[in-house]
């Protein structure tokens, strides 16, 4: 039901859904700049300067690479704007949106492996 509440707001009132675009640019923008700033001390397993990085486990960057996708306030937007066509009134809602919310997940893991795997073969090629 909050997928279908925050669908019908963003539909109702336009100008809420902008001011919410602008508040989420602005935060991807005070990130990016915040990134920038760091000069990678962000970064998981990043040592001093000088200092030799140690290597983040497998797990450490599955965590990193969860949290960030989780956290992008992008692509909430775009499923939640998504959803409410593919919702039927008349059906129970739940199993809707669990196999909704399942091929959401699925994808977004899919991306993740294709953009690792991506990554990987570009530092190998790279190196």
């Amino acid at each position: 039901s909050a997928v279908i509440g925050v669908a019908t707001i963003m539909l109702r009132y336009p100008m809420v859904f902008s001011a919410f675009k602008l508040a989420g640019g602005a935060y991807l923008a005070w990130l990016g700049i915040q990134m920038w700033r760091s000069r990678g001390r962000l970064a998981l397993g990043v040592a001093g300067e000088g200092a030799e990085a140690p290597r983040a486990s497998r797990r450490a960057l599955a965590a990193q690479g969860f949290v960030t996708a989780i956290a992008n306030p992008k692509g909430w937007a775009f499923f939640i704007a998504l959803l409410p066509p593919f919702l039927d009134a008349s059906l129970p809602l739940a199993p809707q949106l669990i196999a909704l919310v399942g091929i959401i997940l699925t994808l977004e893991f899919t991306c993740l492996l294709l953009y690792a795997g991506g990554g990987s073969s570009l530092a190998r090629w790279l190196g």
